[in-house]
């Protein structure tokens, strides 16, 4: 049949024991501003701050007394050198001091050597060198001789034995050599030959004479005379003493 009208309400029952929690609901919707709560205590002191920039600076403070002097500061860079000043007016001369000569310096490096110099003027003409003139012959224990310059060979005439002189100047020391002495016999210490130099037929000082038996040299370095070239020359043998034997001579004169 048709169901019947609800019946009232029976008496509520023990509660039962607690279920299980279900599943979290969605958020609700954000409640109203609740009262502001009272004011809390002082919070811990906080780090300090950035430096701030600086402050505008102050007007000048009242001069202070005068400090103490400071040490030195460090010597600064040498400035650029200035302009030169003018010359200052010149001193009067001091006096003159007298050093020690000081040590010889070592020798210095040879320099290099000079150019050449330009050829010098031609010197004038030198004189002839010193020329020795020399001749000979034969000479025995009888009359005159004469004895011929550069050739061997005596004459008994002056004329056939003179030469002509090639050359002037200062003729000197007359040399004789025999080849034997001209001492012979019993009167060899005696016997003896004297030679003289004859310039344009007149004798001359110039002499050596030649005696006994072991003599066969003989010269004259002292006496000198003086000839020009064109005068004639010849060696005299002059006249013999006692009875010297016949020898050959060679002689030589120096013109110089």
């Amino acid at each position: 049949g048709a169901t019947g009208n609800a019946g009232p309400a029976g008496v509520a029952g023990p509660i039962g024991a607690t279920g299980l929690q279900g599943a979290t609901g969605p958020a609700g919707p954000t409640g109203p501003v609740g009262a502001t709560g009272a004011t809390g205590g002082p919070g811990a002191t906080g780090g300090p701050g950035a430096t701030g920039g600086p402050g505008a600076t102050g007007g000048p403070g009242v001069q202070g007394l005068v400090g103490p002097t400071g040490p030195a500061g460090a010597t600064g860079a040498t400035g650029a050198t200035g302009a030169t000043g003018p010359a200052g007016a010149t001193g009067a001369t001091g006096a003159t001091g007298t050093g020690a000569t000081g040590a010889t310096g070592a020798a210095g490096a040879a320099g290099v050597p000079g150019a050449a110099g330009a050829p010098g003027a031609t010197g004038a003409t030198g004189g002839f060198g010193a020329t020795i003139l020399a001749g000979g012959g034969s000479a025995n224990n009888g009359a005159i001789q004469f004895l011929q310059a550069g050739l061997f060979n005596s004459e008994t005439v002056l004329a056939r034995a003179a030469v002509a002189l090639p050359v002037g100047g200062t003729l000197s020391n007359l040399q004789i050599h025999l080849d034997g002495p001209v001492g012979t016999g019993g009167d060899a210490a005696a016997d003896s030959y004297t030679f003289a130099v004859v310039i344009d037929g007149v004798v001359t000082p110039v002499t050596c004479t030649i005696t006994g038996a072991a003599q066969v040299a003989c010269s004259d370095n002292a006496d000198s005379v003086v000839v020009t070239a064109g005068q004639t020359i010849a060696l005299e043998k002059l006249t013999p003493v006692a009875t010297p034997a016949t020898v050959r001579v060679a002689w030589a004169v120096r013109i110089g």
